[in-house]
């Protein structure tokens, strides 16, 4: 079998920075556009005008250092576009920082040798664990994960190594080379995915949109688009099917009329094969919108589950092909693998012809749609305004990282069987997507890699391969906080689901285990609601979250310990800082300020419970005191806040021997804080709430809201 053709061959991908060019090029197809003079006469009159300083020309100056043959380094300036011509000509690597390294074929790292041994290594322990993990062997399953993570964090530790003062790898540039290059593959990842799930550009600025159509229009293969378009029947756009398509990504960041008629000039004057490669360049959801039968077919065919048709030695056929096309085939016969991993010796021999032939018809659905996607996904068109990606509005990409895009396609599942499922066929047709959408990203990183002038056995090093099938993914307003289910990971496909809960507040290992049990229960079961097709009720989850708080208050007002934080009082010795600063405080404090009335501490070490007071200025404390019945209580506080000069008390931990005894002294109860005690416990709820779409008054508990 033959390996993904989705990519161009290895030599299509060279080295093209030459922003000037670029410009003089763009900028005489406009003008060609709008005045109907021949391209050339207006290249050539740009050109002239740039040599004459007619027309202003800002060529920033770059500082930097040089580094000699003896690794001195000198301080120097030069013009921007003289470095970057400098470093072509020198054959140097350019990072996105815009820090040069020379090639490998130069000199080559020792650090990156050591990488390659360890990202090997990795990637053994890795798929072992994952071939365990779908076998269902824990014991081994752990094993094989732990040795993967600690090859992971080894590698890790070099990055940290650049920056650590007396590191014998210490080096300035490579921690900030690193990380926009990793930024700059998220970012490229994200905006592809935006623009071809869901057909959504970041034209968040007129001149950006502008810019953006001219420089499609300029580069695209008009040969080739013309011939794809006219060889699967596909629509050219009229003007108005070319506006619809801007103002789908424009609407979402400003409305000026009349900037919207100066695209509108341009496109006008746009020959029709133009205005296709404008609408169509990497946008699948506008195929979609203007040609529904082909997306159609083109996605059908694409994700077809293979026949029992014997084929001579399948598995050897299965682990000569692509892996990211195997993890797809995987997907489309995603019931038939549960629980086998990629150990084909589990399957029948029926079973292994489908997923060889499942295999094959992708690679045959590839080769006959492959003048498509060399039109409009092969192109040299990049997503535009990467560096500007954190203020774009998504539409599909619901949570990213510095190495990860993760998007949802429940549009796509929607738009074609008309209700959202989750069977083999939808998973299928979810996966087609997901392998449009990787290797759309493979190749804008393979030009990436080839500006950056990556050695070529490398080139396709730098991917975004589909690591997870999340069969729903519920969102929360708080970074890096979700929740959903595992389905398939990397192509081995779990038997049911398996949980995935993020963020410190939706499993906090000190919120006591009943509340948390609880909470991953809800979110499991509206995982499974959903794929169901179950209706959710906000009112129910609304009524059981509003329990949990009101049970805590109970527990609260009954001086139960259950849901209070558990502290140690240690001996004074056992803490470095002095009795009046370290939490040997506080059995000092009880043994002057209530011994007397409830009964002495115990000798430390003892457990007690933090109390959250409601003290949160002098003046609270003041208060406090004044109102305190007690007078031994009251007198002993007032002396002891005088002769320490210690300030506002925001908790106090109380021995559990006493709570258990006599519940909380009085004293403290009046100043007890419930309502922090219960937000803090009980943010996995909200959170849950906040992804069905309900948005509390933060400093309010939902009881005090009415509910």
């Amino acid at each position: 079998m033959s390996q993904n053709s989705f990519l161009l061959p290895e030599e299509a991908y060279t080295r093209a920075i030459n922003p000037v060019a670029d410009w003089v090029k763009q900028i005489a197809f406009y003008a060609s556009r709008m005045t109907g003079k021949p391209f050339e006469a207006c290249r050539q009159h740009l050109i002239k005008k740039l040599k004459s300083g007619a027309i202003p020309f800002k060529n920033p100056t770059v500082v930097h250092f040089k580094r000699a043959e003896n690794g001195d380094t000198e301080k120097t300036t030069t013009p921007l576009t003289q470095y970057i011509q400098g470093t072509i000509k020198d054959n140097e690597v350019l990072a996105p920082t815009f820090t040069t390294y020379l090639h490998p074929s130069v000199k080559r790292s020792v650090i990156v040798e050591y990488l390659d041994i360890n990202v090997a290594q990795r990637k053994v322990y890795k798929k072992a664990s994952q071939k365990f993990e779908a076998e269902g062997d824990i014991g081994k399953f752990k094993y094989y994960h732990n040795a993967q993570d600690s090859a992971k964090r080894r590698n890790n530790s070099v990055s940290g190594g650049f920056v650590a003062k007396g590191s014998v790898i210490e080096n300035k540039s490579a921690h900030s080379t690193l990380t926009s290059t990793t930024r700059s593959i998220a970012s490229l990842s994200n905006a592809s995915n935006e623009r071809l799930i869901e057909g959504n550009r970041h034209y968040f600025t007129f001149q950006i949109a502008l810019n953006n159509i001219i420089s499609i229009a300029t580069e695209a293969d008009k040969e080739c688009v013309q011939n794809a378009v006219e060889t699967f029947g596909l629509v050219y756009p009229s003007i108005k099917d070319v506006m619809a398509c801007i103002k789908r990504s424009t609407d979402l960041y400003w409305r000026d009329t009349k900037a919207l008629l100066e695209i509108e000039k341009f496109v006008s004057v746009l020959t029709p094969v133009e205005r296709a490669a404008v609408v169509y360049t990497g946008d699948l959801y506008h195929i979609r919108v203007f040609n529904d039968a082909f997306a159609r077919q083109f996605l059908t065919d694409l994700s077809k589950k293979g026949d029992t048709t014997p084929v001579d030695d399948p598995v050897g056929k299965i682990h000569k092909t692509d892996e990211q096309i195997v993890n797809y085939a995987h997907q489309i016969y995603i019931s038939g693998l549960e629980g086998v991993g990629k150990d084909y010796s589990k399957i029948s021999e029926d079973d292994r012809y489908i997923v060889v032939n499942t295999c094959l018809n992708i690679e045959q659905t590839i080769e006959r749609y492959k003048l498509f996607l060399e039109a409009f996904f092969l192109t040299k068109n990049s997503p535009c305004t990467i560096a500007t990606i954190p203020s774009m509005i998504r539409r599909s990409v619901v949570l990213s990282d510095t190495d990860s895009t993760m998007f949802s396609v429940d549009n796509w599942v929607d738009w074609y069987f008309g209700t959202l499922r989750f069977d083999d066929a939808a998973y299928a047709l979810s996966g087609a997507i997901m392998f449009m959408a990787t290797q759309a990203i493979a190749h804008i990183l393979a030009i990436f890699s080839a500006n950056m002038n990556v050695e070529r056995s490398r080139l396709f090093t730098l991917a975004m391969k589909p690591e997870y099938v999340f069969p729903v993914f519920a969102q929360t307003s708080v970074a890096k906080h979700y929740y959903t289910a595992i389905k398939v990971k990397e192509g081995s496909v779990y038997k049911g689901i398996k949980m995935e809960i993020k963020g410190v507040h939706m499993k906090d290992s000190s919120v006591p285990t009943t509340i948390i049990k609880s909470a991953a229960e809800e979110m499991r079961a509206i995982i499974d609601s959903v794929m169901r097709n179950e209706k959710l009720s906000l009112k129910a989850m609304l009524a059981k979250a509003s329990d949990i708080e009101r049970e805590i208050t109970r527990s609260i007002d009954a001086g139960e310990v259950t849901y209070l934080k558990k502290i140690k009082i240690k001996e004074k010795t056992a803490y470095k800082d002095t009795e009046e600063r370290s939490p040997y405080q506080y059995y000092v404090m009880w043994q002057k300020c209530f011994a007397s009335s409830y009964g002495d501490a115990p000798k430390p070490p003892y457990q007690a419970v933090r109390l959250p007071l409601n003290i949160a200025s002098q003046t609270a404390l003041r208060e406090w005191i004044v109102q305190i019945e007690n007078p031994a209580v009251k007198e002993a506080l007032g002396h002891y806040f005088k002769d320490t000069g210690k300030g506002p008390v925001r908790s106090f931990p109380v021995p559990i021997a006493h709570c258990s005894m006599h519940g909380f002294p009085p004293e403290l109860k009046a100043v007890l804080d419930t309502r922090k005690i219960i937000l803090t416990l009980t943010k996995s709820y909200r959170n849950i709430l906040e992804s069905l779409g309900f948005f509390s008054k933060r400093d309010m508990l939902l009881i005090e809201q009415g509910y």
